[in-house]
């Protein structure tokens, strides 16, 4: 997993919200380091700031600011089915990742929530 520590990825992504009836598309930058993912961009031309922590212990863990966990995988590189309940709203995610690319859809239902979103990240050479 060193190979993916500090490293830069570009990405692209929609969001497709059911509930507000809007799409959504976002691109950026994503670098993750020993510690951290940020991720900054435009999202409907708009900038975007997301900060998680990351831990590569035991796989990857993501964590939101606070240091709760996110999600966990138990590698970078390969397919994986994640779940994460956050109050009343249920994430629903899928993960492709090779060592160039890395694909994660969610899916996100709640009582407020109703959207899918799907990211492409793409190694970047800078």
């Amino acid at each position: 997993m060193t190979d993916f520590k500090n490293t830069a990825w570009d990405f692209t992504r929609t969001i497709e919200d059911r509930f507000a009836n809007t799409t959504i598309t976002a691109t950026g930058t994503m670098r993750l380091s020993d510690v951290q993912w940020q991720e900054k961009g435009e999202i409907n031309s708009n900038p975007f700031f997301q900060l998680y922590r990351v831990d590569f212990s035991k796989g990857l863990t993501v964590s939101f600011k606070d240091g709760r966990e996110f999600y966990s995988i138990p590698t970078i590189i390969g397919k994986h089915h994640i779940e994460h309940l956050c109050g009343r709203d249920l994430y629903i995610g899928n993960w492709v990742g090779g060592r160039e690319s890395i694909a994660l859809q969610w899916k996100v239902k709640g009582d407020k929530k109703d959207y899918t979103m799907q990211s492409v990240y793409q190694k970047s050479s800078s």
